[in-house]
């Protein structure tokens, strides 16, 4: 077999391989989306989210929200008003909304008016 067809087949597996890597990374990487959950006002929305890869291959029957995650507050003109990684995303169900921002225990206070999120420490 010459040196031409050995390298020929040796960059088409390399491609390939690449390929499936890449398809690979990208699907363990990917944003998911499980909830949006609007303020009184309607003019904030929270946003929780994890990757594919903080969901674990299998869970107990009604623990699908026991994995880690993040939770993101925008302003109905898209402004992204700052966010949190939380241990678990059933955390985000105490998330409170209040006149000028929200508090969620264990992640932070956002504060609509002056545009910040304080995490806690």
């Amino acid at each position: 077999m010459s040196e031409t067809i050995k390298g020929r087949k040796f960059g088409i597996i390399l491609v390939i391989l690449l390929s499936v890597g890449g398809l690979i990374v990208f699907q363990q990487t990917r944003q998911i989306e499980l909830s949006r959950t609007p303020d009184p006002t309607g003019q904030y929305v929270a946003i929780v989210s994890y990757r594919s890869w903080q969901k674990p291959l299998s869970t107990f029957p009604g623990n699908s929200s026991g994995h880690s995650g993040h939770i993101r507050i925008e302003a109905r003109d898209g402004k992204e008003m700052g966010g949190a990684n939380l241990p678990l995303l059933q955390m985000a169900d105490d998330l409170m909304w209040e006149e000028s921002g929200a508090t969620l225990v264990g992640a932070g206070v956002w504060d609509f008016q002056a545009g910040t999120f304080d995490p806690w420490e």
